[in-house]
């Protein structure tokens, strides 16, 4: 219950069983009419725009990415309304390389001597961190900042309980003229719920499809959002699997933004129900469908669940457990 990875979906699962992208897609001189026939079995609508060089026509894999990145950010701007105040962007496998070229390129360049967290937040945070030697300071809640201004890296909805932050609170927290890191890890991983990330003091968004579909030991590709370039991730643009950046598009465009959310929040509130007599405590639904928060103390060999003032209970392996009885 310590852990949480993700749930692979049986849908997900089935979606992606169904298709594979051919390795003929992957020529150098493949014309882009040719490329097309290749995804057809994707049946994307509308068909993607195939970036072609202007030269001879064929398929310019190095700009591929393009328009994915722009289909998947107009799908993601429903629920991070703001993405289109960030100038750059970059397919990375997931959002937690970015986490470190982030670190690293501030580093370098003397723009971050520290940065500030939650007590309890996402572990990768410290510990890209601390081996940077930069050095992080762990706060209790929002209220108590001594030092205005510092670098956040923060999700919401937060890992500590997987519940999103009070709207007030983290607007005040957005306006108090930190720089923040924002982890969207969670975005579309609840039943509704959207974030504006349109503040100049929000640095960069970071998003993956890794936790929402389930397909975390996949590593298809993340999108992060900054509003100054890092060089350290220009190579992402050329370093890229173009598999996965079709179809992680597949994956943003045949699900809602809430869809798999909502039909599985009923599957959650019953395994959280069945779990209150095992840690010995009331066990809520967090707006995270796949997290659990226990109101109140635990049953003392539970205690290694605590993250910060919370009880997390990660229902990855739960909800496997729930799918094969049924």
């Amino acid at each position: 219950m310590r852990d949480m990875y993700s749930y692979p979906f049986p849908e997900v699962r089935e979606l992606l069983d169904a298709h594979e992208v051919p390795a003929g897609l992957m020529q150098n001189t493949l014309p882009v009419e040719a490329a097309a026939g290749y995804l057809a079995a994707y049946e994307f609508s509308p068909e993607l725009a195939l970036p072609a060089r202007q030269s001879d026509g064929t398929l310019d894999l190095d700009e591929l990415h393009r328009p994915v990145i722009e289909r998947i950010s107009a799908r993601n701007s429903r629920l991070l309304p703001g993405l289109d105040t960030f100038t750059n962007t970059y397919p990375v496998p997931g959002s937690s390389p970015a986490m470190f070229h982030l670190l690293a390129e501030w580093k370098a360049k003397g723009k971050l001597d520290s940065i500030a967290v939650l007590d309890g937040e996402y572990e990768g945070y410290a510990a890209y961190s601390e081996t940077l030697n930069i050095p992080v300071t762990r706060y209790p809640d929002f209220e108590r900042q001594p030092r205005p201004g510092e670098m956040w890296f923060i999700t919401n909805p937060n890992a500590r309980d997987g519940n999103w932050i009070d709207k007030e609170r983290w607007e005040a927290f957005v306006s108090a003229g930190h720089q923040i890191i924002y982890d969207a890890a969670y975005v579309g991983l609840t039943v509704d719920g959207a974030v504006d990330v349109s503040s100049p003091n929000i640095q960069a968004v970071l998003t993956s499809p890794s936790k929402i579909f389930g397909v975390f030991r996949h590593r298809y590709t993340g999108i992060t959002y900054t509003r100054e370039p890092i060089a350290s991730l220009y190579g992402t643009k050329w370093l890229k699997s173009i598999p996965a950046l079709i179809d992680t598009l597949k994956l943003y465009e045949s699900f809602g933004p809430y869809e798999l959310p909502r039909q599985y929040r009923g599957t959650q509130e019953e395994i959280c129900a069945r779990l209150g007599a095992v840690v010995g405590a009331e066990v809520v639904p967090s707006d995270t469908i796949l997290i659990g928060a226990a109101n109140g103390p635990v049953a003392p060999k539970f205690e290694y669940l605590k993250r910060g003032d919370n009880y997390r209970l990660g229902l990855t392996k739960l909800f496997e457990g729930y799918e094969a009885m049924q």
